[in-house]
């Protein structure tokens, strides 16, 4: 069985940034149900050979609001 923690302060990496960072309504989406995309690939330039590295490749995915 895990210990549980008690009052411990959230780390910045469970905060919403752009929640915390003032006024957040222009961020309310009331119109998209869904966002999806298909064969993504996403390259940047490798600091060694500066040359095209691949660091994502034909990638997929879907999410729908609220998710």
């Amino acid at each position: 069985m895990g210990t549980a923690i008690a009052n411990s302060k959230p780390s910045s990496m469970d905060k919403d940034l752009e929640k915390t960072a003032g006024d957040y309504a222009h961020l309310s989406n009331t119109t998209v149900r869904s966002f999806g995309w298909d064969g993504v690939t996403v390259y940047v330039k490798d600091r060694a050979t500066k040359k095209p590295k691949t660091i994502l490749q034909s990638v997929n995915g879907f999410v729908q609001a609220g998710m």
